[in-house]
């Protein structure tokens, strides 16, 4: 999605990212139909963003939902060997408070923690992160400190992987 008066990223090599959702791959694992109906979808530079939220990456379905992204991820590449992945906002986890805590805190160490195992998974199946960055709250300081935050977790467990993020430029209805 563009926006009125917004930056140009067409210098950075993206236009416009494709995103697919339960909308095109259905609520679990898309079927074969799924993933060649996804990656007919156009799109304007090489990557394919997968946006799939209700799988949770914290509490007892981790391990249902890790196995889900895998088996989605490698589905999307036996069809199309050559299709750049990502997932949305999946890495780093999305935790404003935990993401913004005083080094050394152990809500921050534990964050870090519960990324570095996430990303052991799930960022061999993937090419690109994309964090989000979206502004929950209305202190300024605090999102540019959750920003950075974010920012400096994705590249430290991306692996070398190109970092992307998502930014809308109004503040998220929570």
């Amino acid at each position: 999605m563009n926006f009125a008066g917004g930056p140009d990223f067409r210098s950075f090599g993206l236009e416009h990212l494709t995103i697919v959702d339960p909308h095109v791959l259905g609520p679990d694992i898309p079927d074969a139909g799924q993933v060649q109906k996804a990656l007919a979808r156009p799109r304007s530079n090489e990557y394919l963003n997968i946006d799939i939220e209700s799988w949770p990456l914290e509490g007892p379905g981790q391990a249902s939902s890790i196995a889900k992204y895998q088996k989605t991820l490698s589905a999307f590449r036996k069809a199309d060997p050559s299709v750049k992945l990502g997932l949305y906002a999946v890495l780093p986890i999305r935790d404003h408070w935990r993401a913004i805590g005083q080094q050394g805190a152990v809500a921050l160490d534990d964050w870090k923690q519960q990324n570095t195992t996430i990303a052991s998974s799930l960022v061999p199946y993937v090419d690109a992160l994309f964090p989000s960055l979206y502004t929950f709250y209305g202190d300024k300081d605090a999102w540019v400190a959750y920003a950075q935050a974010n920012i400096g977790e994705a590249r430290r467990i991306a692996q070398g992987k190109p970092v992307y993020c998502f930014l809308w430029p109004q503040f998220h209805k929570t």
